[in-house]
């Protein structure tokens, strides 16, 4: 499967967006009420806690961003784990899986899906 960086929100973006070190053992998880759904050909992320929902924000995951969900889902994870599946998964160099990892994990929390 082809890499693309793993992330679909419009976001603000640092040129060095690189995982601390320090930030790479803390642990994180998905909020269990979301969940991906594959509607008409893309990876959407559906707050199920809501009753209504809000059609002007849609949180939109590529392939990259879909398998990163799944393989960090249901589970605590660390960056360095993310890291890693990129890395493994896509051949890509540790510098660049910890630039995209840390954008997916920014757009994440910004949306409120992570929680500590």
């Amino acid at each position: 499967m082809p890499f693309s960086s793993p992330f679909s929100l419009t976001v603000s973006q640092s040129s060095s967006a690189m995982i601390s070190s320090s930030s790479l053992s803390n642990s994180s998880c998905v909020r269990r009420r979301f969940k991906v759904r594959s509607v008409a050909g893309e990876y959407i992320v559906v707050d199920q806690g809501k009753d209504q929902v809000n059609m002007t924000q849609i949180i939109s995951l590529n392939r990259t961003a879909y398998a990163l969900w799944n393989a960090l889902a249901g589970k605590d994870f660390t960056a360095q784990e993310a890291v890693s599946f990129l890395v493994s998964q896509y051949g890509i160099s540790e510098e660049q899986a910890s630039a995209d990892a840390e954008k997916f994990f920014q757009s994440m929390r910004q949306c409120n899906i992570l929680h500590d």
